[in-house]
């Protein structure tokens, strides 16, 4: 008859050792928020500079509306919004397929078209 021997072995090294890689991994997540934040802050900072130097063109030029398409996967959309409206609607879409130009009060073209 054989007898077995029974050993015990602490998992704690083992359980340490996840911990501090979930902890890394945390850290890591984390950065890469933060970062993909800055980058977008930073993106939506550049969208609205160049949309408000465009629609004050527009303002010299004598518009005092802007018409637009915008061209999304739901269908193609279009609107007319005030100059002050505009530069918002050129920021939250973009990098998207819009189409905007200049109108004046008697609803002719002005400027250049976005």
């Amino acid at each position: 008859m054989s007898t077995a021997t029974l050993i015990h072995s602490s998992s704690r090294e083992a359980d340490n050792a996840v911990r501090v890689a979930r902890v890394a991994a945390a850290g890591r997540v984390q950065a890469a928020r933060i970062a993909r934040e800055h980058r977008e802050a930073a993106e939506r900072a550049k969208a609205l500079t160049v949309a408000s130097e465009w629609v004050e063109d527009l303002r010299a030029a004598g518009a005092d509306r802007v018409g637009f398409k915008i061209c999304t996967d739901e269908g193609k959309f279009r609107l007319r919004a005030t100059l002050a409206d505009a530069v918002g609607i050129l920021a939250r879409h973009w990098g998207e397929d819009v189409e905007a130009w200049g109108l004046n009060s008697t609803g002719e073209f002005v400027g250049e078209g976005w």
